[in-house]
Protein backbone atom coordinates (compact mmCIF):
# COMPACT_ATOMS: atom_id res chain seq x y z
CA UNK A 1 0.00 0.00 0.00
CA UNK A 2 1.32 3.41 -0.99
CA UNK A 3 1.27 6.29 1.49
CA UNK A 4 2.10 9.85 0.46
CA UNK A 5 2.36 12.99 2.59
CA UNK A 6 2.54 16.54 1.25
CA UNK A 7 2.42 19.97 2.92
CA UNK A 8 0.98 22.97 1.08
CA UNK A 9 0.26 26.61 1.99
CA UNK A 10 -3.33 27.81 2.10
CA UNK A 11 -3.63 30.89 -0.12
CA UNK A 12 -7.43 31.17 -0.34
CA UNK A 13 -8.47 34.41 1.35
CA UNK A 14 -11.09 32.61 3.47
CA UNK A 15 -8.94 29.56 4.22
CA UNK A 16 -10.50 26.10 4.21
CA UNK A 17 -14.05 27.33 4.80
CA UNK A 18 -17.31 25.36 4.35
CA UNK A 19 -17.60 25.56 0.55
CA UNK A 20 -13.91 24.84 0.01
CA UNK A 21 -14.06 21.94 2.50
CA UNK A 22 -17.08 20.52 0.68
CA UNK A 23 -15.29 20.68 -2.65
CA UNK A 24 -12.22 19.01 -1.09
CA UNK A 25 -14.32 16.22 0.46
CA UNK A 26 -16.25 15.57 -2.76
CA UNK A 27 -12.97 15.09 -4.59
CA UNK A 28 -11.45 12.99 -1.78
CA UNK A 29 -14.50 10.70 -1.80
CA UNK A 30 -13.91 9.92 -5.47
CA UNK A 31 -10.79 7.93 -4.49
CA UNK A 32 -10.54 4.61 -2.68
CA UNK A 33 -7.49 5.71 -0.68
CA UNK A 34 -7.75 6.92 2.89
CA UNK A 35 -7.27 10.70 2.98
CA UNK A 36 -6.03 12.58 6.02
CA UNK A 37 -5.77 16.34 6.61
CA UNK A 38 -4.00 18.25 9.34
CA UNK A 39 -3.22 21.85 10.12
CA UNK A 40 0.50 22.58 9.99
CA UNK A 41 3.34 20.18 9.37
CA UNK A 42 3.85 18.55 12.78
CA UNK A 43 3.06 14.93 11.93
CA UNK A 44 2.29 14.18 15.59
CA UNK A 45 -0.70 16.57 15.47
CA UNK A 46 -4.18 15.10 15.13
CA UNK A 47 -5.36 14.14 11.64
CA UNK A 48 -8.86 14.78 10.35
CA UNK A 49 -10.62 12.40 7.99
CA UNK A 50 -10.27 14.04 4.57
CA UNK A 51 -13.63 12.60 3.56
CA UNK A 52 -15.51 14.40 6.37
CA UNK A 53 -16.47 18.07 6.03
CA UNK A 54 -17.09 18.36 9.77
CA UNK A 55 -13.70 16.98 10.72
CA UNK A 56 -11.92 19.30 8.29
CA UNK A 57 -13.84 22.35 9.52
CA UNK A 58 -12.83 21.59 13.13
CA UNK A 59 -9.19 22.19 12.12
CA UNK A 60 -9.88 25.91 11.62
CA UNK A 61 -7.47 26.24 8.70
CA UNK A 62 -7.06 29.88 7.63
CA UNK A 63 -5.19 31.94 5.06
CA UNK A 64 -1.45 31.56 5.61
CA UNK A 65 -1.69 28.22 7.41
CA UNK A 66 0.01 25.15 6.04
CA UNK A 67 -2.10 22.07 5.38
CA UNK A 68 -0.65 18.57 5.33
CA UNK A 69 -2.35 15.92 3.23
CA UNK A 70 -1.94 12.17 3.55
CA UNK A 71 -3.15 9.66 0.98
CA UNK A 72 -2.81 5.93 1.64
CA UNK A 73 -4.04 3.24 -0.72
CA UNK A 74 -3.93 1.85 -4.21
CA UNK A 75 -4.79 5.17 -5.88
CA UNK A 76 -2.82 7.39 -3.49
CA UNK A 77 -0.72 8.89 -6.30
CA UNK A 78 -3.76 10.08 -8.23
CA UNK A 79 -5.54 11.23 -5.08
CA UNK A 80 -2.59 13.28 -3.85
CA UNK A 81 -2.07 14.87 -7.25
CA UNK A 82 -5.74 15.85 -7.62
CA UNK A 83 -6.13 17.13 -4.05
CA UNK A 84 -2.89 19.13 -4.17
CA UNK A 85 -4.02 20.71 -7.46
CA UNK A 86 -7.33 21.67 -5.85
CA UNK A 87 -5.58 23.31 -2.87
CA UNK A 88 -3.11 25.12 -5.15
CA UNK A 89 -6.03 26.38 -7.28
CA UNK A 90 -7.69 27.87 -4.16
CA UNK A 91 -10.45 25.27 -4.31
CA UNK A 92 -11.64 26.46 -7.69
CA UNK A 93 -12.42 29.93 -6.38
CA UNK A 94 -15.36 28.96 -4.17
Amino acid sequence: MTELIRTLPITHKFGLHARASTRFVELAQSFDSDIGVMRGADLSAPWANGKSVLEILTLGIQLGDDITLRAAGADADRAMEALAELVEADFGGV
